[in-house]
């Protein structure tokens, strides 16, 4: 991790690192879950 703090938008949400509990790169069902949930709020509410 380089220190900086990312604007998370729906399209670079995926290949952000969102910390050391959902930070892996391999598919994994929570993690999963957990992006597209993030996805669905920047969308509607436009975080």
């Amino acid at each position: 991790m380089n220190g900086k703090l990312a604007d998370l938008t729906a399209e670079n949400l995926a290949g952000e690192h969102l910390g050391c509990t959902i930070g892996t790169k391999k598919p994994h069902p929570v993690v999963e879950a957990k992006r597209q949930l993030l996805a669905e709020r920047i969308l509607c509410c436009g975080a």
